[in-house]
């Protein structure tokens, strides 16, 4: 889960990938 973000990826996913970024940040 890492470069999912930004392309034709559901809502959800980007929602997950802001998670995740914020997480790793």
């Amino acid at each position: 889960m890492d470069r999912v973000c930004g392309l034709d990826v559901h809502k959800d996913s980007v929602f997950m990938c802001i998670l995740t970024a914020n997480g790793e940040k």
